[in-house]
């Protein structure tokens, strides 16, 4: 087919009306078409023709038939048999915008359906466009919507946890209060302040907005005033300090380390200076000079009792310390601090 132009404008020469009527031109217009462009026919919307872009649409690029159905290819965008239904059943076209997941990153499609009906309008089969248009105005501000849904999804999550996890902590001090037996009851103690210590990871992600990091050292703060509070009606003038430089670290680093926190300070305030008695228990986290953190808790108390060895202690909050300082792949070490006790958690970078 020849082409003329005259000026700004192209136009066919005389023999383009034969030539645009060739079945061949138009299915190779279609077949590469960079819009994926199907054809469904039937109440259960199986499939009639799938062009090349269509096609590379399948998991696994699996190859596609006719008489395939599409409920597989759901999960990058394409419509639902339920939406098919709908264009079904009122003839009438679909359009909407779908955010997927992919491993260079978000895809954003414009799906249509458009029906294809006999002359008494009945619905004979159904034409599926998807055009790919996240380099495009209305593909950011669908990524942009949807962003902005996973955010708020993500707040009433952690929002909803730390509500749970108070709960759980009211109905463990209720029923320790039944206790006769002292040393029960303290283990109840024991158990709430560890969920309080989670609950509040989680109150600071849903103040924050930051769900997958947290700024640790303004935490250790948070969490050694309430340690302080918890503890001080029976551990006379003990005091909790906190030397610790700013930096962020991942969400599930923070919830094992501050569990451990939790279990030294706590320990430190009970032991360290016997009952009634008045010291400093010294939270400390600073940066190492090859990378990584060093998180340091120690007291000037009575120090650990004689042959106590670090592998072995056999008290549940030992126990937690050494398996949540391996969870973070950390070196834990504890010495004397003269006087006193000082244990160590080296975090890799």
């Amino acid at each position: 087919m020849d082409i003329v132009t005259d000026g700004n404008c192209v136009a066919p020469t005389a023999d383009v009306d034969e030539e645009l009527t060739n079945p061949a031109i138009f299915a190779d217009i279609v077949e590469w078409s960079p819009v994926a462009t199907a054809v469904v026919e039937g109440a259960d919307h199986r499939l009639v023709f799938a062009n090349r872009a269509f096609r590379a649409l399948a998991p696994g690029h699996q190859p596609l038939h006719r008489g395939d159905a599409l409920a597989g290819l759901q999960n990058v965008g394409l419509p639902g048999v339920g939406w098919l239904d709908e264009v079904h059943r009122t003839g009438e076209p679909r359009r909407h915008r779908h955010v997927s997941g992919a491993r260079d990153g978000f895809r954003v499609w414009s799906v249509e359906c458009r029906p294809v009906t006999d002359r008494e309008g009945r619905v004979t089969a159904i034409v599926i466009t998807a055009d790919d248009v996240t380099g495009k105005e209305e593909g950011r501000k669908a990524l942009l919507d949807t962003l902005a849904e996973k955010d708020a999804l993500l707040r009433e999550v952690n929002h909803r946890a730390k509500n749970s996890l108070q709960l759980v902590s009211s109905l463990l001090t209720l029923q320790g209060m039944t206790a006769a037996d002292a040393d029960l009851r303290r283990k109840f103690q024991d158990a709430c302040a560890r969920i309080a210590t989670v609950a509040q990871v989680h109150h600071r992600l849903y103040q924050t907005g930051q769900y997958h990091q947290v700024a640790f050292g303004s935490y250790l703060h948070d969490l050694a005033a309430d340690l302080a509070r918890s503890l001080a009606p029976g551990n006379g003038g003990c005091t909790v300090r906190v030397e610790a430089t700013e930096a962020t670290l991942p969400t599930d680093h923070v919830i094992p380390l501050a569990l451990v926190v939790n279990e030294l300070v706590s320990n430190a305030m009970k032991h360290a200076y016997g009952p009634g008695g008045a010291g400093d228990v010294l939270v400390c986290f600073e940066p190492l000079p090859g990378g990584g953190h060093r998180l340091t808790v120690a007291d000037d108390g009575r120090g650990l009792p004689e042959g106590f060895q670090l592998g072995r202690g056999d008290t549940l909050g030992m126990k937690m310390v050494r398996a949540l300082s391996a969870q973070v792949k950390a070196r834990l070490t504890v010495a004397p601090n003269a006087p006193g006790t000082r244990f160590v958690i080296d975090i890799p970078a």
